[in-house]
């Protein structure tokens, strides 16, 4: 059957989201079908040059969010800036329309209470784009520690940087939008979100406490051009450029995890997240912080071998198309449940709010200086 899709937020240019992620991914998808039978981008030339692009020859330009109500779509995805995502999803929700959110759900936690608990009265079927859990090495970590190769799990630790929130950004990176805090897209809330949801995806525990503290060292960041030099123009920033986290699991399991904000150099671009057993370890690298964006390598040491490369994926993987089509094969399915810790499924609404919530405790630990625990 012929998954009938709209999207909002298509963009006009490899910049957006969706024109880079999720329409590819559609387009390879052959076994589940999907068909965008429209676009609602901010203006009606923006949608047009979108589906002209693409070659979406069954699909037409929207005008309005009621005419994507109205039409025959049986999802809609959302991939617009954060603090839309609450306005547009609420209205297709309460509408009855089946939903799917980029990450995060909505621009705090209250936000996403607002929408789940919508959906689940509506009965409409939800997603969220936490595609980290769709990362092929994330996927076998996973499946290496719940058939015990690494004996019981004793400790993790994260390390991350990303090249995004530091003391300078390049020009065309929308700093004033990722700057502000209060837009909800911000080091804590992406890079921060996506990898703390893969820690306990990988894991299949939940947080048991967690101590935080969240700062913003660059309160004023300089913007460079492409070369790298300085532009004279400067921008104030509110949003955190570095997060460090420690804490524990359920049965008194260590874990830390810490991002930092990079310098705009290459060296400064790295995730290095090892995993540590009884009878063995693992090592999950990337190119910098993003869990969800990155090609990451997983590399296996045991007491019984020497370290084993553990080559997942074949040269053309492509991580921002390949980690959302994965998530689309899941849902043509027909699963319609939370994910929480299951290796088939897909996130949805449910899911993204327990980590908003992880995320608002992060928030509040930071503020009043104490421990947030889980086991009381």
């Amino acid at each position: 059957m012929t998954i009938r899709v709209a999207l909002i937020g298509a963009g006009s240019g490899p910049s957006a989201w969706a024109w880079r992620a999720h329409i590819p991914a559609f387009k390879e998808l052959t076994a589940e079908k999907y068909d965008i039978v429209g676009i609602l981008n901010s203006s009606l030339e923006s949608s047009k040059t979108a589906i002209d692009y693409h070659g979406l020859t069954n699909s037409r330009p929207f005008q309005s969010i009621e005419e994507v109500i109205q039409s025959h779509a049986d999802i809609v995805i959302v991939s617009v800036k954060v603090p839309d995502h609450f306005r547009l999803a609420e209205q297709l929700v309460q509408a009855g329309k089946n939903t799917f959110v980029e990450w995060p759900l909505g621009n705090g936690f209250q936000e996403a209470k607002k929408l789940t608990e919508l959906a689940q009265q509506q009965g409409v079927r939800t997603a969220v784009g936490l595609q980290s859990r769709n990362s092929a090495s994330i996927l076998k970590a996973k499946e290496l520690i719940a058939t015990d190769k690494l004996g019981t799990v004793i400790s993790t630790s994260f390390v991350g940087y990303t090249p995004n929130w530091g003391p300078r950004t390049r020009v065309g990176a929308y700093p004033d939008y990722l700057g502000d805090v209060k837009n909800g897209a911000n080091l804590l809330t992406i890079p921060g979100g996506h990898a703390l949801d893969a820690i306990r995806f990988v894991l299949g525990k939940d947080y048991s406490t967690i101590s935080a503290k969240i700062i913003n060292n660059f309160p004023k960041v300089e913007v460079i051009d492409t070369d790298g030099k300085p532009t004279g123009e400067f921008y104030n920033k509110s949003a955190p450029d570095q997060v460090l986290i420690i804490g524990t699991f359920a049965k008194n399991i260590p874990f830390s995890f810490h991002l930092i904000a990079g310098q705009g150099t290459e060296l400064s671009r790295k995730l290095t997240w090892t995993i540590h057993g009884t009878l063995g370890d693992l090592l999950i690298e990337g190119p910098s912080g993003y869990t969800e964006l990155n090609r990451l390598t997983l590399s296996f040491t045991s007491i019984e071998k020497p370290t084993e490369n553990i080559d997942l994926t074949p040269e053309e993987y492509n991580p921002v198309v390949d980690n959302v089509k994965h998530l689309w094969q899941e849902y043509s399915k027909g699963h319609s449940g939370k994910q929480g810790f299951n290796f088939s499924g897909y996130p949805t609404f449910e899911d993204a709010l327990e980590l908003h919530k992880i995320l608002d405790d992060v928030l509040r630990s930071s503020e009043t200086g104490e421990s947030i625990r889980y086991d009381d």
